[in-house]
């Protein structure tokens, strides 16, 4: 394959700027988050360290109490990146023809455009939206996130232009994304997106490698 990305597959470049935009705006938002947040009330009341990923959420870093000059990097960011990812599983799928499992994974594509809608939504409505809407957007997202990678880990594996070693991830990706849903912990919640991304990595891998 030649080294112009404008030649590369649709598929291969929207999934390397989904992954460049996070590791742009994501740390971006964690270094502007302040290292000591205070307030005492009445109503509400909070004393915050800095950002660990042991104790805070990803969302926290798109709260505009919480990180005054870093949440739009976060919400914006991730508004960007759910806009990638629409190019990314339109574009996959046409590798996707000659699959066993054509039904399975056409639903695949379409939960990732709904993957792609909720995370946008994440960005639009952050922690300081109205309840429940970005509590609501985030568990669709990663109830969508989960479904999508098992149904397209079951159905990549008997395909010859992927690696098996990709679907095997997969099953292994969503381990941590149902213990995340049960038990709400924040560093599951970082292992779980970074489990997401490493997918995405591997899948533009075997694009590169089926188109070379």
């Amino acid at each position: 394959m030649e080294w112009n990305p404008l030649k590369w597959p649709m598929s291969c470049l929207a999934g390397i700027l989904m992954i460049v935009f996070f590791f742009i705006f994501i740390p971006t938002a964690v270094l502007l988050f302040p290292s000591f947040n205070i307030n005492l009330g009445p109503v509400h009341y909070w004393i915050m360290g800095p950002y660990s990923i042991i104790d805070n959420y990803l969302s926290d870093l798109g709260n505009y109490i919480f990180n005054p000059k870093g949440a739009d990097f976060f919400n914006y960011g991730l508004i960007i990146i759910g806009i990638a990812m629409i190019p990314f599983f339109l574009g996959i799928s046409q590798f996707w023809e000659e699959n066993p499992h054509t039904e399975i994974l056409k639903i695949t594509r379409l939960l990732g455009f709904a993957a792609a809608f909720a995370l946008i939504m994440i960005g639009v409505f952050s922690e300081n939206a109205p309840e429940p809407l970005h509590e609501l957007w985030s568990m669709i997202f990663f109830l969508l996130i989960l479904i999508l990678m098992g149904l397209a880990s079951y159905a990549l594996i008997d395909d010859d232009n992927f690696m098996k070693i990709t679907s095997y991830y997969g099953f292994g990706a969503i381990i941590f994304n149902i213990i995340f849903l049960t038990t709400g912990s924040p560093f599951l919640e970082w292992i779980t997106v970074f489990s997401a991304l490493g997918f995405v990595a591997m899948l533009i891998y075997d694009v590169f490698k089926t188109e070379s």
